[in-house]
């Protein structure tokens, strides 16, 4: 049929589905599998995610404490077209709403996956978007906490 049966990533024979999947050695590279680190002692984590497609977002949050016990998460979907960094901020700002929901003001660690998110974060006062806006109205939220960072 004129087309290469091989694998364009080792140079393998066969490229079969079960191949990219398990047997091919730089595919496997690419896995990475990280594992919920504890905080410090007496700090809350809060660990917040979102996800696109198309027309929809979808986001999670998940509150723990030092010793690893859930003590809150959530999450939802909203029917709306956004960027990837204004669904991570909503993520976000969902996760500071359900720690002030539960009046914990303890010593926080707010934790994502978005380094463009905490870059933000960690500059915001430089950023005149709406985006930027919102990263304020978050780092402003930091004063209901003892301690809070990103």
């Amino acid at each position: 049929n004129g087309f290469d049966q091989g694998c364009p990533r080792c140079e393998a024979i066969a490229n079969t589905l079960i191949h990219a999947l398990k047997d091919c050695p730089i595919s496997r590279e690419n896995e990475a599998i990280k594992k919920w680190e504890k905080p410090q002692k007496g700090i809350v984590k809060i660990n917040f995610d979102a996800s696109i497609n198309v027309n929809r977002m979808g986001y999670g949050v998940i509150i723990r404490d030092d010793d690893g016990f859930v003590l809150a998460g959530g999450g939802g979907f909203i029917d709306k077209k956004v960027t990837v960094h204004e669904v991570e901020c909503i993520a976000f700002e969902r996760g500071i709403e359900l720690v002030c929901q539960l009046n914990i003001n303890d010593d926080m660690l707010f934790e994502t996956d978005h380094a463009s998110l905490a870059n933000n974060m960690h500059n915001y006062g430089t950023d005149v978007s709406i985006i930027g806006t919102r990263i304020k109205d978050c780092k402003d939220a930091f004063n209901n906490f003892k301690s809070a960072n990103l």
